[in-house]
């Protein structure tokens, strides 16, 4: 598979961590839709195979090269039909949505992203996106990236135990 890649794009795209092929992005080489699809399903198949065989392959940054190869999707899919969006902000949001989807946080993933791209004036569209990327994936699955394989060991993970937290703080400072 990554020889594959490497004879369609020219690098391999799908190896390591994904931050050179973020920044290829970013700098926008945008490459076409059907590449775009490509890099996205073979970065997700290699990071759930890895993952999924006991590999150490991290989740952090394969989400974050997701987020932006779904951003950049976006983007090329809404050029296509003639809508002009800046890809940067379209990428941005993604990668924040990505991180809170599998992560499970909305502020820390927003914020994450705001603070490592010096772009606060982003943080409605980043938030909105983080926000609505978590509530569907708790629609779909309740355990985060995180704490699914604890939970396929029936190990209880409360998953935003703050909230806990602060609810049983909340009770014993009312009662």
């Amino acid at each position: 598979l990554i020889y594959v890649f490497f004879i369609w794009t020219g690098h391999y795209a799908i190896t390591g961590i994904g931050y050179g092929t973020a920044l290829v992005l970013f700098n926008g080489h945008l490459p076409s839709i059907a590449v775009l699809l490509a890099l996205f399903a073979a970065k997700f198949l290699v990071t759930v195979l890895t993952l999924g065989t006991g590999g150490s392959g991290g989740i952090f940054s394969p989400t974050l090269l997701l987020g932006s190869l779904l951003g950049a999707l976006v983007v090329s899919l809404l050029a296509a039909a003639g809508v002009s969006v800046p890809s940067d902000l379209m990428m941005l949001t993604a990668m924040a949505g990505m991180i809170a989807a599998t992560g499970g946080v909305i502020i820390g993933s927003s914020v994450m992203i705001l603070e490592m791209t010096g772009h606060p004036e982003m943080a409605v569209p980043v938030l909105l996106t983080a926000a609505t990327a978590y509530a569907v994936r708790r629609l779909l699955i309740s355990q985060s990236g995180y704490t699914w394989a604890l939970a396929d060991q029936a190990r209880q993970v409360p998953e935003n135990g703050y909230v806990r937290i602060w609810r049983m703080w909340r009770q014993g400072n009312n009662g």
